[in-house]
Protein backbone atom coordinates (compact mmCIF):
# COMPACT_ATOMS: atom_id res chain seq x y z
CA UNK A 1 0.00 0.00 0.00
CA UNK A 2 1.30 3.25 -0.88
CA UNK A 3 1.27 6.12 1.44
CA UNK A 4 0.29 9.65 -0.30
CA UNK A 5 2.37 12.23 -0.19
CA UNK A 6 -0.22 14.69 2.07
CA UNK A 7 0.04 11.69 4.47
CA UNK A 8 3.42 12.05 4.50
CA UNK A 9 4.17 15.59 5.13
CA UNK A 10 1.23 15.37 8.33
CA UNK A 11 2.96 12.77 9.75
CA UNK A 12 6.13 14.54 9.37
CA UNK A 13 4.83 17.58 10.98
CA UNK A 14 3.31 15.48 13.91
CA UNK A 15 6.92 14.07 14.36
CA UNK A 16 8.46 17.35 14.29
CA UNK A 17 6.21 19.10 16.70
CA UNK A 18 7.47 16.02 18.87
CA UNK A 19 10.93 17.16 18.70
CA UNK A 20 11.71 14.23 16.45
CA UNK A 21 15.29 15.38 14.42
CA UNK A 22 14.65 15.89 11.03
CA UNK A 23 16.72 13.60 9.55
CA UNK A 24 15.13 10.81 11.42
CA UNK A 25 11.47 12.03 10.48
CA UNK A 26 13.03 12.04 6.77
CA UNK A 27 14.00 8.03 7.48
CA UNK A 28 10.82 7.26 8.90
CA UNK A 29 8.65 8.66 6.09
CA UNK A 30 10.97 8.22 3.19
CA UNK A 31 12.30 11.26 1.92
CA UNK A 32 15.12 13.73 1.98
CA UNK A 33 16.24 15.46 4.97
CA UNK A 34 15.89 18.82 2.57
CA UNK A 35 12.60 17.82 1.64
CA UNK A 36 11.60 17.76 5.41
CA UNK A 37 12.64 20.86 6.02
CA UNK A 38 10.59 22.44 3.14
CA UNK A 39 7.50 21.44 4.36
CA UNK A 40 8.41 22.46 8.10
CA UNK A 41 8.99 25.88 6.69
CA UNK A 42 6.20 26.19 4.71
CA UNK A 43 3.88 24.95 7.21
CA UNK A 44 5.31 26.92 10.05
CA UNK A 45 5.17 29.93 7.28
CA UNK A 46 1.38 29.12 7.04
CA UNK A 47 -1.00 31.23 8.76
CA UNK A 48 -3.35 28.66 8.81
CA UNK A 49 -0.56 26.07 10.01
CA UNK A 50 -0.97 22.39 8.51
CA UNK A 51 -4.82 22.44 6.64
CA UNK A 52 -3.66 25.32 4.85
CA UNK A 53 -0.52 24.19 3.71
CA UNK A 54 -1.47 21.13 2.86
CA UNK A 55 -4.56 23.17 0.34
CA UNK A 56 -1.32 24.88 -0.88
CA UNK A 57 0.79 21.56 -1.93
CA UNK A 58 -2.37 20.60 -3.34
CA UNK A 59 -3.04 23.40 -5.74
CA UNK A 60 0.32 23.41 -6.62
CA UNK A 61 0.91 20.58 -8.15
CA UNK A 62 -2.78 20.68 -10.12
CA UNK A 63 -0.35 24.11 -12.20
CA UNK A 64 0.78 22.99 -15.38
CA UNK A 65 4.48 21.62 -16.02
CA UNK A 66 6.56 24.61 -17.69
CA UNK A 67 7.31 23.79 -21.28
CA UNK A 68 10.99 23.15 -22.34
CA UNK A 69 13.07 25.86 -23.37
CA UNK A 70 14.03 24.42 -26.41
CA UNK A 71 12.81 20.93 -27.99
CA UNK A 72 14.39 18.44 -29.92
CA UNK A 73 13.72 19.69 -33.23
CA UNK A 74 15.38 22.92 -32.92
CA UNK A 75 18.25 21.35 -31.41
CA UNK A 76 18.81 19.44 -34.37
CA UNK A 77 18.50 22.37 -36.78
CA UNK A 78 21.03 23.95 -34.46
CA UNK A 79 23.66 21.17 -35.24
CA UNK A 80 22.72 20.76 -38.55
CA UNK A 81 23.08 24.23 -39.59
CA UNK A 82 26.47 23.83 -37.37
CA UNK A 83 28.18 20.87 -39.33
CA UNK A 84 26.68 22.37 -42.66
CA UNK A 85 28.23 25.74 -42.95
CA UNK A 86 31.89 24.45 -41.47
CA UNK A 87 31.67 25.17 -37.69
CA UNK A 88 30.38 28.85 -37.75
CA UNK A 89 29.74 30.69 -34.75
CA UNK A 90 26.48 31.05 -32.85
CA UNK A 91 25.56 34.21 -34.26
CA UNK A 92 25.36 32.83 -37.40
CA UNK A 93 23.66 29.98 -36.21
CA UNK A 94 21.36 32.49 -34.58
CA UNK A 95 20.72 33.99 -38.36
CA UNK A 96 20.26 30.99 -40.05
CA UNK A 97 17.37 29.80 -37.94
CA UNK A 98 15.71 33.59 -38.30
CA UNK A 99 16.24 33.15 -42.34
CA UNK A 100 15.53 29.78 -42.72
CA UNK A 101 13.20 28.68 -40.11
CA UNK A 102 11.48 31.82 -39.00
CA UNK A 103 12.71 31.73 -34.97
CA UNK A 104 15.42 32.98 -33.36
CA UNK A 105 17.32 31.34 -29.51
CA UNK A 106 19.79 33.46 -27.91
CA UNK A 107 23.09 32.70 -28.72
CA UNK A 108 23.78 31.48 -25.03
CA UNK A 109 21.28 29.16 -25.63
CA UNK A 110 22.42 28.03 -28.75
CA UNK A 111 25.91 27.28 -27.25
CA UNK A 112 24.67 25.17 -24.79
CA UNK A 113 22.68 23.26 -27.95
CA UNK A 114 26.14 23.03 -29.15
CA UNK A 115 28.35 22.08 -25.97
CA UNK A 116 25.45 19.23 -25.37
CA UNK A 117 26.78 17.04 -28.43
CA UNK A 118 30.49 17.56 -27.67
Amino acid sequence: MEVRQTTKIALAWDLYCQGVPKSHIAKLVGVHRETVGIWMSGIEGNPQGLGGYLEYYLNCKKTERTKRKVDPISKKRVWSLRDDNNDCCGQKIKKYLTDQYGFSLSVTTIYKILSEKI
